[in-house]
């Protein structure tokens, strides 16, 4: 359906329609913190953090890279505070990175409708996430990096995947973790059957400011191993008003995610001198090492004494 040829030539921004992507996005995104804040208080504050108000007062910082429209970031904002007794600026701080100009300038307009506490501690950065410089991300700063939902597939080859978890690395403290949320499975996998268990078909839907949105993804896995990539056709409809003034403006894209297999992510995660400490799902809980499908990957300094 998606790929007829009148929807192939309707836009192929879909991706990148800030608007579209974070009404549809932005729905379930305070229960996903509550993972990751869950993730602070066990493997950055090793347990010592007592419920989520505690994580909220240590002062962390955070790090999003591909922040997108900063969805993550408002929610961390709004909910990070100092402690009692010390001065707003112990709050933390929560910095989002992503190269692309139109999901920044959405970003920006969204922080500065926050309140004025929270706005104060999103710092947005401009940049590719293989390359973003010591001067836009102090080294030895970031309590918590975190990029979730496949986005690191979208770096497609060994160098700029080891390239970016090296910038990751130098960014993070001492106690500092990275959560990168992705399956592994590569094409020709053969001990695993994980591919089977993946939708074939996602579909979305939500409502915002009198527009209603509606997106289907398709996902076609690697025909084989010399071209190991998925593929996501995507095809979304914005509508707004009703009866006979109804006004739909439809935008399609396709776009491909490098699969890794495990050996592949355990030898780069090795190279960039971070080390896998624990596995876990979208709420913080411990799973199986070996597991394939989608999971949330904790990853520390390899010289850190975390886990």
């Amino acid at each position: 359906m998606r790929q007829t040829p009148t929807r192939r030539a309707a836009s192929e921004r879909a991706y990148l329609d800030a608007d579209l992507y974070d009404a549809i996005h932005t729905p379930g995104t305070p229960a996903e913190v509550d993972g990751l804040e869950r993730i602070a208080g066990r493997f950055v504050l090793n347990g010592r953090a007592r419920g989520r108000q505690a994580v909220r007062r240590a002062g962390l910082t955070w790090l999003e890279p591909a922040c997108g429209t900063g969805r993550y970031l408002r929610v961390l904002a709004k909910r990070t505070t100092a402690a009692p007794g010390r001065p707003p600026r112990s709050a933390g701080l929560v910095i989002g990175v992503d190269r692309e100009r139109l999901m920044l300038d959405f970003a920006a307009k969204a922080i500065d409708a926050m309140p004025r506490a929270a706005a104060d501690l999103v710092r947005l950065v401009r940049a590719d996430i293989r390359r973003f410089t010591a001067r836009q991300i102090k080294p030895g700063s970031v309590d918590v990096a975190f990029c979730l939902h496949n986005s690191i597939r979208h770096l497609q080859i060994e160098v700029d995947l080891l390239a970016h978890l090296r910038r990751v690395k130098r960014s993070l403290s001492a106690r500092g973790v990275y959560a990168v949320g992705l399956e592994l499975n590569g094409p020709g996998d053969e001990e695993s059957d994980a591919w089977a268990a993946y939708p074939s078909e996602a579909v979305y839907a939500a409502q915002r400011g009198g527009r209603r949105y509606r997106q289907v993804f398709e996902y076609l896995p690697p025909s084989d191993a010399s071209d190991p990539f998925e593929t996501v056709i995507t095809w979304a409809e914005v509508e707004r008003g009703s009866g006979t003034s109804v006004v739909r403006r439809e935008v399609g894209s396709t776009y491909r995610l490098r699969t890794w297999t495990p050996k592949e992510w355990a030898q780069i995660v090795s190279q960039s001198d971070l080390r896998e400490i624990a596995v876990v799902d979208g709420h913080g809980d411990d799973l199986p090492s070996e597991r394939r499908l989608y999971a949330v990957r904790v990853l520390a300094r390899a010289d850190s004494i975390q886990g």
